[in-house]
């Protein structure tokens, strides 16, 4: 980098004294022209307007053959577009020609196809007509036409051809005739024009060598009496150039300092950005390590929850099996609960309607017996003993004894089926446990039932006694 901006810097140094030479050199010329003007001015005189006459003359000339040439150029213009038209003209005569000569192929290609297919009818007449004498003439009558038709197209055609070929031979012929006349004249136009153009230029050359001639010696005149001014100004350019150079050196010698300084800023910037890079190289390292750390975390999480996932979905299946199945055993589980319940309450009506029957059985008997007991004990107060006889308070006792016994069989009932309907509105997961509950109450029920009609029959019996 270094070396480029020093090579960059002598090339825009030598590019300035470049400049600085050529302006110098304009000067120079421009202050030359001036002076030779005004020598020119004064010695002016006769060689000044031979010069002018010459030039006036010479311009005259040039106009002229300008205009020679112009009129040849247009000239050859208008041959051109007139062969252009012609072989167009040509080509066009051709094209229809051609077309001519391809539709009478078509026509002759026509004729041949009509004459097969008029072969083939003839032939399939031919095979069908063979028993048929009457006809014969007919068919010969239009061979006959047909022939005689055939031949005078093909006469048509051979004539039409041979009409087509001499037309295009006779065309060819007037192209090429027309081409050889037109290269003769543009050959003699072509001589005249370099023989004429070669005296021209003869006469300029010779009148240029008689200006270039009195030229050079106005020239040399004004050399001679302008040659000290010019050493003069060519030293005082030279000082003036070697102060240029100076002052450009110095520049350079500032140029190189400050490039130096720029140098040392830079090797300091280098260190700088040298320093950075290792340590950003070492983040790197850093970095990449941990996210080779973090994409083994990342990758063993996954698999940790694709496992959770599996086994969520499996437990999921698994719950949802359970599910349907609890659901069809809860709906079994009514089911027996309802039938169970249906047996039970004609168990509890029969059970209940025994008992009724038995209570009435027992009451009637002890009715009796209380009866018969009624009697003898009359009798034995009235003949006897001859005493007034009362009847006890018994019957009145027994009738609500029973009373009370059926009443306590008809709320029994009551409480066992409202303790058995509460917990199924509440929850339907323990039927079976509340079932069993319930069923044990009413065994006890059934048991004090079965002591109470004991105790009944030890009455009557007692009774009896």
């Amino acid at each position: 980098m270094e070396g480029s901006k020093v090579s960059v810097l002598k090339t825009s140094v030598e590019m300035g004294w470049d400049i600085l030479q050529i302006s110098l050199q304009k000067e120079k010329n421009e202050r030359i022209e001036n002076r030779r003007k005004r020598i020119y001015e004064k010695f002016k005189g006769k060689n000044s307007k031979i010069n002018e006459e010459k030039i006036e003359q010479e311009k005259i000339e040039k106009e002229k053959i300008k205009q020679k040439e112009e009129e040849k150029e247009t000239f050859i213009l208008e041959i051109s577009k007139t062969i252009n038209n012609l072989i167009e003209e040509l080509k066009q005569f051709i094209n229809l020609k051609k077309e001519e000569f391809s539709k009478i192929k078509l026509n002759t290609k026509q004729f041949d196809s009509f004459q097969l297919k008029i072969d083939s009818n003839q032939e399939e007449v031919n095979k069908n007509n063979l028993n048929i004498n009457s006809t014969e003439n007919k068919e010969e009558k239009l061979q006959e036409q047909f022939d005689i038709l055939s031949k005078n197209d093909e006469k048509y055609s051979q004539k039409l051809q041979k009409v087509f070929l001499d037309d295009l031979e006779i065309m060819e012929n007037k192209s090429q005739e027309l081409k050889m006349q037109l290269q003769n004249k543009l050959y003699k136009l072509l001589k005249t024009q370099t023989k004429e153009k070669n005296y021209k230029i003869q006469n300029q050359i010779e009148k240029l060598v008689e200006v270039e001639k009195s030229f050079h010696q106005t020239k040399f005149q004004e050399i001679s009496l302008s040659s000290w001014d010019l050493i003069e100004e060519y030293e005082e350019q030279i000082e003036k150039s070697n102060e240029l150079r100076r002052d450009f050196d110095l520049k350079i010698q500032k140029l190189e300092l400050e490039i130096e300084n720029q140098k040392m800023e830079n090797q300091t910037k280098l260190v700088k950005l040298n320093y950075n890079l290792e340590i950003l190289k070492e983040r790197e390292l850093e970095n990449q390590e941990v996210i080779k750390q973090q994409r083994t975390t990342i990758s063993e999480k996954r698999e940790i929850l694709n496992n959770l996932k599996k086994k969520f979905d499996e437990k999921k299946k698994a719950f949802e099996q359970e599910n349907i199945t609890l659901t069809e055993e809860l709906k079994q589980i009514q089911n027996n609960f309802e039938n169970l319940r249906k047996s039970f309450e004609k168990l509890v009506e029969n059970e209940n309607n025994q008992f009724v029957l038995n209570v009435e059985m027992q009451k009637k008997r002890i009715l009796e017996q209380v009866n018969n007991i009624f009697q003898f004990d009359e009798i034995i107060h009235k003949n006897f003993l001859g005493l007034n006889w009362e009847k006890p308070n018994l019957l009145e006792k027994i009738n609500e004894i029973f009373d009370s016994i059926s009443n306590e069989n008809f709320d029994l009932k009551k409480l066992f089926w409202k303790q058995i309907e509460k917990p199924i509105e509440k929850t339907n997961m323990k039927v079976w446990e509340l079932f069993e509950k319930q069923l044990k109450k009413h065994l006890k029920i059934l048991i004090e039932r079965k002591e109470l009609s004991e105790e009944v029959i030890l009455l009557n019996k007692n009774m009896k006694n």
